[in-house]
């Protein structure tokens, strides 16, 4: 009898510690994430269909207005798209990533219920896009002035810049013939190097979405987000770089619908200013409905499962993130703020239980 019950204890610890080696650091990023997908597809896919739904809503009032003919005004569709997007959209990106990151980790979230959940998600999420912004201004106005300004401006207004640009290369500013195709690709390069920028500062906030706003609010999130940028930065940096191969099938099917339907319409035999006006007419034009069905066969097939696979590991790798810390001074960063917020007898008679149940669910998903 002895040694039997020697055995069985024997035989749970080994059990124990595989499960502490794969809730480590030991087991990759992309096996904890297959796993909690599989355990936890049902919320998972809760998240997801909400977030299409929501975007769906987003766009709904642009796909209304162009379908009845121009009777709505542009300025009223875009700012209900608009308002939707910020109102809704913003707040429930923080409930949804919040939500996945859940499956892999929960010890973070506070036990007490919070009133101003709604608050402090917006508060988070719009800190969280004018920091992005202001590292995308460059390529914004590059943006806008190609499109917007384009059609405001006449021509000769519109491509002088260009030409002083063209002529200031060629040696000669004030008079003399520039290189205009070598001023577009300049112009063309720098917007390349804004967008990478952009992309950047959107990247380094990258762990506000998956950190428990709830608990901790706008700017302990905003400090921890950069402790956690610190601290796992090449953990980060890997796990974009396999999340971009993961995105480029839906990048070059959406690139080869697009470039199949341009090189129908375009002459690229022409001069760039030449190109460069076909194109600014084709983006104009209503896309046809051919080629509308192809991207959204592409989305969905290329696109919308790997995007949420993607969207896991991040949650999945913040969790880690977010293990390793958990003996540290994050958990009193969480006991402070939960300190801020009156008690009350009955959240404190549940906290217990409550720990245990995040607990037991951490383990599961580990």
């Amino acid at each position: 009898m002895v040694n039997t019950t020697k055995r069985k204890t024997s035989v749970k610890g080994r059990v124990d510690s595989v499960g502490a080696q794969e809730s480590g650091n030991r087991a990759s990023i992309g096996k904890i994430t297959r796993r909690g997908i599989k355990r936890h597809y049902d919320e998972i896919s809760k998240a997801a269909f909400v977030q299409m739904l929501i975007r769906a809503a987003v766009i709904a009032p642009l796909i209304f207005c162009e379908s009845v003919g121009g009777r709505i005004p542009d300025i009223l569709a875009g700012s209900a798209s608009l308002a939707i997007y910020i109102f809704i959209l913003i707040p429930m990106r923080f409930w949804a990533r919040q939500k996945v990151r859940r499956v892999y980790y929960r010890h973070s979230d506070s036990n007490k219920k919070q009133t101003d959940t709604y608050n402090r998600w917006m508060a988070t999420g719009l800190l969280r896009y004018l920091r992005g912004l202001l590292w995308g201004l460059p390529f914004i106005a590059c943006v806008v002035y190609f499109t917007v300004l384009r059609t405001i401006l006449d021509a000769p207004t519109f491509n002088a810049p260009i030409h002083w640009l063209a002529m200031l290369l060629a040696g000669n500013p004030e008079n003399g013939v520039g290189n205009v195709s070598l001023a577009w690709g300049l112009i063309a390069a720098l917007t390349a190097l804004f967008g990478l920028l952009f992309a950047y500062g959107w990247w380094r906030d990258l762990p506000f979405e998956y950190l428990p706003v709830r608990s901790i609010g706008a700017a302990r999130t905003l400090h921890w987000s950069r402790r956690v940028l610190k601290k796992h930065r090449h953990e980060m940096l890997g796990n974009t770089c396999v999340n971009f191969l993961l995105s480029l099938p839906a990048i070059l099917g959406f690139g080869a619908v697009l470039g199949m339907y341009a090189l129908d319409r375009v002459n690229f035999s022409l001069s760039m200013e030449m190109v460069l006006a076909q194109l600014r007419n084709l983006v104009t034009q209503p896309i046809p409905r051919l080629v509308l069905l192809e991207l959204l066969a592409v989305f969905a097939v290329l696109y919308l499962p790997l995007c949420v696979y993607r969207k896991c590991r991040n949650a999945a790798l913040m969790g880690r993130c977010l293990r390793s810390s958990r003996s540290g001074s994050y958990s009193q960063e969480v006991k402070q703020a939960e300190a801020e917020k009156a008690e009350t007898p009955a959240e404190g008679e549940n906290s217990a239980d409550d720990k245990a149940e995040s607990d037991k669910d951490e383990h599961a998903a580990g």
